[in-house]
């Protein structure tokens, strides 16, 4: 029998997750073991079994929380948005400067979308039902482009891959005027390509 109640253990894990995401998204999962983490949360690491079967399945979870955290602050008060408006508002949440300078509070796709590749198939399919939902939300903001053969479904692909990719690059070059120009252009791309 526990020596806490449901409500400390409950506490515990919620400890732990904000910690991983943190970790995870700052240095990446590879380089994050489990003591580590552990100890940033001041607890042991036999206490982690209590909470979680293992590290990918921390991952998972990691990243669905994520996920749904940065669907819920792209989409809030964009209900009744449309075009233009949705995108460039959308574009300007996701490709700003302080997501860029802050990885370890943002969205986990850029940091942690190479970590996938190396995950299971269970774990990719999770992040697959997760990744269909916001673009699920994305598609009916969009118009169809029947003379460029693009569906409101390849547009929604396109808009969630240019913010990923846009951040992601973003991110990885050293001058900060470069970054800072990647950002503008792929804001400016979106809007652009939304108007034609």
């Amino acid at each position: 029998m526990s020596r806490y109640g449901p409500e400390r253990k409950a506490q515990t894990r919620q400890k732990i997750l904000e910690n991983a995401g943190r970790l995870f998204r700052g240095q990446g999962f590879a380089a994050t073991g489990i003591q580590g983490l552990m100890a940033e949360s001041e607890l042991t690491v036999g206490g982690f079994y209590a909470h979680f079967e293992s590290k990918e399945a921390l991952f998972a979870e990691v990243f669905r929380r994520s996920l749904l955290q940065t669907r819920a602050m792209l989409l809030s008060g964009l209900e009744d948005t449309r075009g233009v408006s949705f995108v460039a508002e959308v574009a300007r949440r996701y490709l700003s400067r302080v997501h860029r300078d802050h990885p370890a509070e943002g969205c986990a796709l850029p940091a942690l979308a190479p970590e996938l590749a190396r995950q299971s198939d269970e774990t990719k399919a999770d992040f697959e039902v997760l990744f269909r939902q916001i673009v699920d939300d994305f598609e009916p903001h969009l118009p169809d482009r029947p003379a460029t053969g693009l569906t409101r479904r390849d547009r929604a692909l396109a808009l969630a891959a240019l913010l990923v990719g846009g951040l992601t690059l973003s991110r990885a070059v050293k001058s900060k005027e470069l970054s800072d120009r990647i950002l503008l252009a792929c804001r400016r791309f979106a809007v652009a390509e939304d108007t034609q």
